[in-house]
C-alpha cells in the first residue's frame, strides 16, 4: 500500500503558525487570520481581551494589530517568492476616527504585480526592499475606524559565511 505524500505547508499555514507560536503578543491578542486571498489579508482579534477601561478597544492594541497585519502581507509576499528576508517594521503612522467595541478586523490590500516587482528586484540587488502599505480596522461605527501608513523593509537574512567574514 503506497503511503500518501506529506501535505506541504502554504505560506497561509505558516503565518497562522508564526502568528500562534513566533509572536507572543498575537497569542495574548487572540489573533487569527479572517480572510486571506490574491487581493488582500484580513486579520481579526476579539474585542475582550483587547479593551481598555473606557470600554473601547485599547489603542496599542489596534496599532499592534495593524502592524501585524502590514507585516504579515510583507511576509507572505517574500515566502511566496522564496526570498530569504528578515522583515521590520520601519514607521507606523495611526488615525484613530472612531472607537471599537467589537471584534476588530484589519485589512491590508495585497500589493499589486509591478509594486511586487520592484520590490524582489531591489531586495534581490541590494539585499533590501521597502514597502508602503495602509492598513484599515473596521468597527462598528465606521468601516474605517483606524487608518495606518506603515512602511516595512524586507533584509537578506545573513548566512553563517557572512557572519565569519
Amino acid at each position: 500500500m503506497a503511503s500518501a505524500a506529506p501535505k506541504s505547508t502554504t505560506a497561509e499555514e505558516t503565518l497562522s503558525a508564526i502568528l500562534r507560536n513566533g509572536i507572543p503578543l498575537t497569542g495574548f491578542m487572540g489573533v487569527t487570520i479572517h480572510d486571506c486571498n490574491a487581493e488582500h489579508l484580513r486579520l481579526a482579534a476579539p474585542y475582550e481581551p483587547n479593551r481598555n477601561h473606557k470600554g473601547a478597544a485599547f489603542g496599542g492594541s489596534l496599532a499592534a494589530l495593524a502592524v501585524v497585519t502590514g507585516w504579515s502581507v510583507v511576509e507572505l509576499a517574500c515566502r511566496e517568492r522564496d526570498l530569504d528576508a528578515e522583515v521590520v517594521i520601519g514607521r507606523l503612522d495611526v488615525n484613530y476616527l472612531a472607537p471599537i467595541t467589537c471584534v476588530m478586523v484589519s485589512r491590508c490590500v495585497r500589493p499589486d504585480p509591478e509594486t511586487l516587482k520592484r520590490f524582489v528586484d531591489n531586495f534581490m540587488i541590494r539585499g533590501k526592499a521597502v514597502m508602503d502599505l495602509e492598513i484599515i480596522i473596521e468597527g462598528e461605527r465606521s468601516a474605517h475606524s483606524v487608518m495606518s501608513r506603515a512602511r516595512y523593509v524586507a533584509l537578506r537574512r545573513k548566512s553563517e559565511r557572512d557572519a565569519k567574514n
